[in-house]
Parts: structure tokens; C-alpha cells; sequence
């Protein structure tokens, strides 16, 4: 009996969670003997989808070193180009780091229950969209069978997805941190304490390790993959301002009592400005996305899937443009979404005929601007 239960357990541990909803991979169910199923990139994918997480890490780490290395991939978008002689010819041994499959099997592991896996997968994909599609070399994504839909329908739900699944494990075990720190000042114990509270500022940077490098691919997508960007629309404009408000007051909890030193915070810091640069990028000449958006917010909300209204986000941005501890570069793109947020509504907006709360809106972008962000540079 205990050799049969423990077959049955391996077995079972062999299963890995895949995200419901998306194109199915062909090679996922490719037969072994197959074209599909012998190519380079299934063997790859078959790695990274191994269900032991030390398995899926080194193979991970394999692929940011050498197919998904900057380097390499400079110089594949560099031969890909159509104005290189040989940017027609591919190599059939090895595997493309362009392969819709290859591409969607990472996008998967970026919610990989291992940290380690997750955080790596999506540092690949991260290096993919800025050095692969954002090389002005590279062939345009649009032209590629595949390769676009994976960026649009298969990387965007997915991070979206990451950055809800983060922002919410940061927020629960920030909680319970606390929580911990008041117990410990009211029983003043020693230095068991002190080293529980180590582990668990470890486990929240690590989540905030993986927040950051999924919005930094993300600005990446929005901004240079044209399919993404209007895949992303009112979808990540909630997902980027809850970083504001969480970054704001994870600072502002850790910094007092001198708790943290600055330095152990970068990770925090990091996440803030990708999701500032994220939402400058969304927001830049998109007058269509910022007019949809409701002005104010209703009381009541019958959804909490609603986007927040141009209001919330004024006051969001004003906030982290004000703050003296957020780094220069998260003002400055704080700064660029107020000036298209005004470019539309103020600027190239007649304000005939305009309610209360329109003019209100108007009334504090012309303030930010003319008050904080142009004294502020």
C-alpha cells in the first residue's frame, strides 16, 4: 500500500496549473515523434513546464543567459531585419526566441507557484519586448504570424493577472507583518522576533522583485507593441494606480522608526517608477482610452471592476509627484501622464456646456501643472 500511495503522489506532482482562457499551444499536445514535437522549442517548453521547480528554474536561467540574453537578442533582431541581406534566413537547428510557443510557455510561468521560476520568466519576456521588439532593427511585429497575438492576447491577461495576484500578496503579508511588529512591542521579546520579521520583509521584497519586472515588461509592451497597447487600455489603468497607492504607503509603514534602510526598499522604488512609466506610456497621445474614462466615480459601485475615474487618477498622481521620497524619474513620468491627461481634457477640449465635475477636473490638472510640476522642474 505505501509503495502504491507514494506512486500515486508523484504522479500528481507532476501536474503544473496552466491559465484558463488562452490560445491553445500547439506543441502542448504535440506527439513526441512528431515535427512539432521533436523541435528545438518544444524540447525547451517541455523543461520549463517540468513539474519539478528546480527543473524549471535552471532551465529557466538557462534561456535569460543564452536565447533570451540582451546580446543575443539585439543581434537576432539585428539579422531579422529585412534591411540585412540575410534576414530572411533562419537557423532550423536552433530554437528562435521569436517562437509564438516558445513565447507562450513563458508567459505562463509567469504565474508559476515558485517565485524563483516566475520572477526569471518574466525577466526573459522582459528583455524579449525591450531588446528584441523594441530594436529599431527588428521586424515589425505585426508582419509575424503569431508573434503579435501572443504579445497581445496571451503576455497582457497574463501579467494583468500577475500584478492583481502580487499587489494582493503584498498587501496580506504586509498585514500580517505589522500585525507581528505591534505583538512584538507589546510582549518585547528578543531576537526570535526580530529574525521572524527578517523572513518576512525577504518574502514581501521578493513579491516586490517580481511586481516590478512584470510592469517594466508591461510598459514595455504598451510601448512598443501597438496590438498590446490596445489590448492593456482601461484593463491596466486600475492594476498601475493601486501600485501608486500601495508604494505610497508601503513607504511611508517602513520608513518609520527607521525600520528599513532606503537602500532595502529599491525594490519598492523600482515597482513605483515602472508603474509611473507604464502609466505615461498608456496614457501618451491616447486621447480615445483617456475620454472613455468616467470623471468621477460613483459611490456606490455596483462592480469593483470599473475603472477609477480621471479624478481618483489626478489626485493619485498629484500625490506621488508631491511626495519628497519618491525617486525623480517616478515624478517625471507622474508628471507627463498629468500633461496628457490636461493636453485632452483641458487643452483640446471646448469646456461648453461642462458639469460641475468637468470643470472641477480642469480646475486641478491646470493646478498640478501650473502649482507642482512646472515650480517642481
Amino acid at each position: 500500500m505505501g509503495k502504491q500511495s507514494k506512486r500515486k503522489n508523484k504522479r500528481r506532482g507532476g501536474k503544473q496549473h496552466r491559465p484558463t482562457g488562452l490560445v491553445d499551444d500547439p506543441t502542448a499536445s504535440a506527439p513526441s515523434g512528431t515535427a512539432e514535437g521533436n523541435s528545438p522549442a518544444s524540447k525547451i517548453i517541455q523543461k520549463i513546464r517540468h513539474g519539478d521547480p528546480r527543473v524549471r528554474h535552471a532551465s529557466l536561467v538557462a534561456l535569460s543567459r543564452t536565447l533570451y540574453d540582451c546580446n543575443a537578442l539585439e543581434n537576432a533582431a539585428a539579422a531579422s531585419s529585412p534591411k540585412n541581406s540575410g534576414g530572411e534566413k533562419t537557423n532550423k537547428i536552433s530554437a528562435q526566441a521569436n517562437n509564438p510557443s516558445l513565447l507562450r510557455a513563458l508567459s505562463e510561468k509567469i504565474l508559476d507557484t515558485d517565485i524563483p521560476c516566475a520572477t526569471t520568466a518574466v525577466g526573459c519576456l522582459l528583455n524579449y519586448v525591450s531588446f528584441y521588439c523594441g530594436n529599431e532593427g527588428a521586424i515589425d511585429l505585426s508582419r509575424v504570424d503569431g508573434e503579435d497575438d501572443v504579445a497581445s492576447d496571451v503576455m497582457v491577461p497574463i501579467l494583468l493577472q500577475r500584478l492583481q495576484s502580487s499587489l494582493g500578496t503584498i498587501r496580506s503579508l504586509g498585514n500580517t507583518m505589522m500585525q507581528d511588529r505591534s505583538s512584538k512591542k507589546e510582549s518585547k521579546k528578543g531576537s526570535s522576533s526580530d529574525n521572524a520579521a527578517d523572513k518576512q520583509w525577504l518574502t514581501i521584497k521578493e513579491q516586490w522583485v517580481l511586481l516590478s519586472l512584470s510592469l517594466s515588461t508591461l510598459a514595455a509592451l504598451i510601448e512598443n507593441c501597438p496590438k498590446a497597447h490596445e489590448r492593456c487600455g482601461t484593463n491596466a489603468f486600475p492594476q498601475l494606480l493601486s501600485v501608486f497607492d500601495l508604494a505610497t504607503s508601503s513607504i511611508k509603514i517602513w520608513t518609520a522608526d527607521s525600520f528599513l534602510p532606503r537602500k532595502e526598499m529599491e525594490p519598492i522604488f523600482d515597482a513605483v517608477t515602472n508603474a509611473s512609466r507604464g502609466f505615461h506610456s498608456l496614457l501618451d497621445d491616447n486621447s480615445s482610452l483617456i475620454t472613455s474614462l468616467p470623471v468621477v466615480g460613483v459611490a456606490a459601485a455596483a462592480s469593483t471592476n470599473a475603472p477609477p475615474s480621471l479624478t481618483v487618477a489626478v489626485s493619485e498622481l498629484t500625490n506621488v509627484i508631491t511626495n519628497s521620497t519618491m525617486p525623480t524619474m517616478t515624478k517625471l513620468h507622474a508628471s507627463g501622464s498629468i500633461l496628457s491627461l490636461r493636453k485632452v481634457l483641458v487643452l483640446e477640449s471646448e469646456l461648453v456646456d461642462a458639469t460641475a465635475e468637468e470643470e472641477a477636473l480642469a480646475v486641478a490638472l491646470q493646478s498640478c501643472t501650473n502649482d507642482v510640476i512646472v515650480p517642481l522642474f
